[in-house]
């Protein structure tokens, strides 16, 4: 704890959720990231909302532009921040953290379209439309939550400051990370990003006709992550859902038991689209925008 008393906080701490990659064993008509873990409570919802318990200013999600609409109409455009809720007045003085949709790059579709490289890709978007609008509010350090990888709650909120730090975090369970192929939360920051980028460019470039990076597992891509120099938070238990065999084994579990669906924090505040004004006409026609989304 003291450690964390000195360590510096990050100004912007970005949530990242990637729906991408190849499809899982599940085999649904809809997409992987829609799975329930517990009554109207989907993967990618808790994956939001794992972010917002770490601590994160803003969450993108990332995936392919098919997949997005039915994403967004479950998520909504923002999530409240619980640490505000123990007010007396929690809609006063309520946070409301803003959720980003990011759309799969055209030239990545088919060619490193893989889980791990949506997470790098998501993270550069949120830095470059971050300081496209102004200096002062670019991410600083990135945040990572699967879908696939359930924690405990406890284990993001006691944490939150050391994840805010500029510390680098990760969690573990059983002594392995992200990097034994695990969907476990993990932070990361600028050399960490320039590091995995690299490797996978190279990776691909040598493999070319062999294989597609868009195969690549979550420790191919993450093999250069400063794990070694981070602060490690261990688990109790974690379970990830990436397979149908583990996805049953969680149903069937007693920690499942412990989660619900936050309603009071999805406030289905959805971003309106364009609406036009009736009996309102200024040099032709008059439009009003409720509020712009990204």
């Amino acid at each position: 704890m003291e450690q964390i008393e000195k360590d510096k906080s990050v100004e912007h701490l970005a949530g990242i959720v990637p729906v991408g990659g190849q499809p899982l064993n599940f085999k649904m008509p809809w997409h992987d990231s829609l799975m329930p873990i517990a009554p109207n409570y989907l993967a990618v919802e808790r994956a939001v909302y794992q972010c917002v318990l770490a601590g994160c200013e803003t969450i993108w999600i990332v995936g392919h532009s098919g997949m997005q609409p039915l994403i967004r109409k479950r998520v909504g455009d923002t999530i409240i921040d619980p640490v505000y809720l123990q007010y007396n007045n929690p809609l006063e003085r309520k946070k409301e953290v803003s959720i980003y949709y990011v759309p799969i790059h055209p030239k990545d579709r088919s060619k490193r379209d893989c889980l791990g490289w949506s997470v790098l890709y998501a993270a550069d978007s949120a830095y470059r439309i971050s300081k496209f609008i102004s200096k002062w509010i670019a991410p600083e350090k990135f945040f990572c939550s699967f879908p696939y990888g359930i924690v405990a709650d406890d284990s993001l909120r006691k944490n939150r400051k050391l994840i805010s730090s500029s510390r680098k975090v990760a969690f573990r369970f059983n002594n392995e990370t992200v990097k034994n192929n695990l969907h476990l939360p993990f932070t990361f920051a600028a050399d960490d990003f320039f590091r995995c980028r690299d490797i996978v460019k190279h990776k691909q470039a040598e493999e070319w006709g062999k294989t597609s990076a868009r195969y690549y597992d979550l420790a191919a891509v993450f093999s250069g992550l400063d794990i070694e120099h981070a602060s490690m938070i261990d688990l109790d238990w974690f379970y990830d859902i990436s397979t149908w065999e583990q996805y049953v084994k969680y149903l069937s579990s007693d920690e499942s038991k412990l989660f619900s669906k936050p309603i009071t924090l999805f406030m289905g505040n959805k971003r309106k689209p364009f609406e036009r004004k009736k009996n309102e006409q200024s040099n032709g026609e008059n439009i009003q925008s409720t509020e712009s989304s990204l």
